[in-house]
């Protein structure tokens, strides 16, 4: 099973959701599915995806006679949450985690209960006890964890332990916004956020595929002076970022740019 999620072409849906409102009965503004790459992938495109939700706004202090730069969450907060919740998750149900974002939160879920020897105490404090002991391994060798223990501590530092919700089925933890917006208005630069993350290759054929949306992979490989991997798997985290979509076949279809 380890292959199996650890592998480039790892068939693992991991979803993560928007909701234009508070609850899951509003209307549901996104979906990307973050799959058919190993779990190591997964979790930096997703930061990546969060990052470039994570707007932020100035606050003018007309009392005190400055402006405060405020992000809609904590970043970090949120990456700690994510990575936690991947090493924590029980794979063996076949189930991934969920990340939600609403007008006023965003919920990490991970579907398993505490390791058998974990106690609470311990958990908040940082001395966790990892229910995938190899994944975690993997993690620490990858330098997605650090198993520092520094990850807990600052969730109840920032947030307080009310942040999460403990259950025999799921842990779950919500971080609350720092101020409210509409995610209409919140996406509005989305785009120009993940460009700005692309690396020098993928803003290459980024900007290839909006010069000519008619060129096809082996084209866009010739002009862009890449193998055809490279272009297979530029393509890839294009689409999953929502840069591009293909309309029709890929012989006579195009690229539609996502702007």
């Amino acid at each position: 099973m380890l292959a199996c999620f650890l592998a480039d072409n790892g068939e693992i849906p991991v979803r993560v959701s928007i909701f234009s409102g508070v609850t899951k009965a509003d209307r549901l503004f996104s979906v990307k599915e973050f799959g058919n790459q190993s779990l190591v992938s997964v979790i930096d495109r997703i930061i990546d995806y969060s990052d470039s939700i994570n707007m932020t706004k100035s606050i003018e202090h007309f009392d005190k006679g400055y402006r405060e730069d405020v992000p809609l969450f904590n970043q970090e907060c949120f990456n700690e949450a994510l990575k936690n919740a991947f090493i924590h998750n029980n794979w063996l149900r076949r189930v991934s985690p969920m990340v939600t974002f609403y007008n006023d939160r965003v919920e990490i879920i991970s579907f398993s209960k505490l390791a058998p020897r974990q106690t609470i105490e311990g958990f908040y404090k940082g001395n966790s006890i990892p229910v995938n002991e190899d994944l975690s391994s993997i993690f620490l060798a990858t330098h997605l964890s650090e198993r520092t223990g520094k990850g807990m501590p600052l969730l109840v530092s920032t947030y307080g332990k009310n942040i999460f919700e403990l259950s025999d089925e799921s842990i779950k933890v919500t971080i609350p916004y720092n101020w409210q917006h509409k995610f209409e208005e919140l996406v509005d630069n989305q785009v120009d956020k993940l460009v700005d993350k692309l690396s020098k290759t993928e803003k290459i054929v980024f900007d290839a595929i909006k010069d000519n949306p008619h060129l096809s992979q082996p084209e866009l490989a010739i002009r862009c002076n890449v193998g055809k991997t490279t272009i297979q798997n530029v393509i890839i985290k294009l689409k999953e970022l929502n840069l591009i979509e293909r309309v029709g076949s890929n012989k006579t279809g195009y690229w539609e740019i996502k702007e």
